[in-house]
C-alpha cells in the first residue's frame, strides 16, 4: 500500500524530537532547508529570524548539552498537503531534567508549527515555530547553554 503524504511528516516530526532528545546533531540537521525562518524565542527572540541550519541546529545543541536530559513529545498532529508545501502543528510538551539544579525540573507547554518543502529527497523544514502556552519548574534548567 503506498504511503500518503502525511505519513512521511508525521515521521519526520516524530524523528525530529527523538534526535534532539538523543543529542543526534547531524540527524537533526537532516530536516531542514540550508536556510529557514525560526521562531522559537529562547533561540531567535521575539518574532521570526531568517537563520543559516547550520546555526540553527548549533543552538539547540548548546541548549542541550550532555548533562541535560530532554524529553519532547507531541499530541493532536494535523498535517495539510497542498501540492510540494504542507504544514505540520501539534500540541507540544516537552522537559528538560538537570541534577546540578535546585530543583532539577523544567516543563513547557506549547504548540508546534513546521512550513515543510517537498524536495528530490523527501520533505524538509523550512518554517519552524514554537509557541509557549505554559512554563513550570526551574526556568534555569531550560535556559542551561554550552557552548
Amino acid at each position: 500500500m503506498p504511503e500518503t503524504d502525511e505519513a512521511p511528516i508525521l515521521r519526520l516530526a516524530t524523528e525530529l524530537d527523538q534526535s534532539v532528545d538523543r543529542k543526534d546533531w547531524p540527524t537533526l540537521r537532516s530536516f531542514f532547508v540550508d536556510r529557514l525562518a525560526v521562531e522559537v524565542g529562547i533561540v531567535a527572540g521575539d518574532g521570526a529570524s531568517m537563520m543559516d541550519a547550520d546555526a540553527f541546529v548549533a543552538e539547540v545543541a548548546a541548549f542541550n548539552p550532555p548533562r541535560k536530559i530532554a524529553c519532547h513529545s507531541f499530541l493532536n498532529p494535523l498535517v495539510h498537503v497542498t501540492g510540494d508545501r504542507a504544514q505540520f502543528t501539534a500540541n507540544r510538551y516537552g522537559w528538560n531534567l538537570c541534577d546540578g539544579f535546585d530543583p532539577p525540573l523544567f516543563e513547557t507547554w506549547g504548540r508546534i508549527a513546521y512550513g515543510l518543502i517537498r524536495t528530490g529527497d523527501g520533505w524538509l523544514i523550512d518554517r519552524f515555530r514554537l509557541e509557549v502556552l505554559r512554563e513550570a519548574g526551574n526556568r534555569d534548567v531550560s535556559r542551561l547553554r554550552e557552548g
